[in-house]
């Protein structure tokens, strides 16, 4: 606005916007909008601020009545995340175009504590399984740690106990140091198998995962070899242990990989850690976490935040439309989030079902042999 000799003072706040919205999805416009103005509220807090409220302040005010609320709290067709969005300012991952149900796959966030090392425990048949997606530039390599439980019918139940997000800065984006990121985890967890995709920028650090390195104390990272990829029998040494797995998804392996996700999501074959703000009052609940410095606060309560961030983007996926194609091919709702961490995760899962189909060959074979009495045999004449 002109002052009324029609010159702008310079320190008055000119060209105003002014934005209203009630949450609703992270992957709708009005969050990137909000994220922003939040971000340039930080950068330039003189000239943006963003402010909100819940169903309190009304109440407050006698604008709102309280029995009405605890009324849909009550009532049977009550949705958390509805509630959240709409009540309590709460933004939420899920959007009506997700391929996956959002909702339904909070109900298995069950496990409180993250796994840094390996458990293996008495009694039980168990074994850990590592996925990579491999990034470089733009893009984040992500590793899913899983601890697979096999019960006695052969089924191979999945609990994500851990996702790392390696080569965080441009110095450890290098291939050799990713390498010796994994093998660092290979160290802690003694995996199974660890699954690498080798389509395109996977190469690069599958050439470094069959090479011995040392890191900058000096400690030895031996070589390792791939179990089922013909082009490193050759190259790969002969001693080194193989529990390397390449995955090259082309679309009809994609496609497999969506819907395994999908089905042993749906069928709630995998466990997840619970929600960063429960574990989050649990370790504060705790002498232990409250003597806590923030560094190792946030390190303890960052496998849940990630486990939110996959659940996330699986929420920005959508079935996108391939004219007569029966593949399933998914893409994102907003490009602006990315996809690794469920990359890494669809690969783990996709080898934890071939493992499960593995064992259940091996083990009908065993029950099938022997002195004959395991068997049922019909005879026609």
């Amino acid at each position: 606005r002109r002052m009324p000799d029609n010159t702008v003072n310079e320190k008055e706040p000119n060209q105003q916007r002014i934005f209203m919205t009630s949450a609703g999805v992270k992957t709708s416009f009005a969050y990137d909008l909000l994220l922003d103005v939040f971000e340039d509220s930080i950068i330039h807090p003189e000239t943006s601020f963003v402010m909100g409220c819940d169903y309190r302040v009304p109440v407050l005010h006698g604008l709102l009545d309280k029995t009405y609320i605890n009324k849909l709290k009550t009532s049977p067709s009550y949705s958390e995340e509805s509630f959240g969005r709409e009540y309590l300012s709460i933004w939420s991952g899920s959007s009506d175009e997700s391929w996956f149900n959002f909702d339904k796959l909070q109900k298995y966030r069950k496990i409180k504590n993250p796994e840094t090392h390996a458990k293996f425990r008495v009694g039980t048949n168990c074994f850990y399984l590592i996925s990579v997606d491999v990034g470089r530039l733009n893009d984040q390599t992500v590793a899913c740690v899983f601890r697979v439980n096999i019960d006695n019918t052969g089924k191979h139940w999945a609990t994500l106990v851990n996702i790392k997000v390696l080569a965080r800065t441009a110095e450890t984006k290098t291939f050799t140091q990713q390498a010796i990121d994994v093998k660092r985890l290979i160290r802690d967890f003694e995996p199974r198998e660890v699954v690498i995709d080798t389509n395109g920028l996977g190469v690069g650090l599958a050439d470094e995962m069959i090479k011995p390195q040392y890191d900058e104390f000096g400690e030895f990272y031996p070589p390792y070899a791939f179990n089922n990829d013909e082009n490193y029998y050759a190259i790969q040494p002969k001693e080194a242990a193989k529990i390397l797995y390449g995955v090259k998804a082309n679309g009809p392996l994609n496609s497999k990989i969506h819907g395994n996700a999908y089905s042993r999501l749906t069928s709630g074959m995998v466990r997840f850690l619970i929600k960063e703000q429960e574990a989050k009052n649990a370790l504060m609940s705790t002498v232990t976490g409250q003597k806590m410095s923030v560094y190792k606060r946030v390190e303890r309560l960052l496998p849940h935040e990630m486990t939110t961030k996959l659940f996330e983007e699986m929420a920005n996926l959508r079935l996108k439309r391939t004219g007569v194609s029966t593949d399933i091919v998914l893409e994102q709702i907003n490009p602006r989030y990315p996809k690794d961490k469920y990359s890494s995760f669809a690969y783990g899962l996709w080898r934890i079902k071939e493992l499960e189909e593995e064992y259940t060959k091996k083990r009908r074979r065993r029950l099938g042999s022997g002195d004959g009495s395991r068997r049922k045999l019909t005879f026609f004449s």
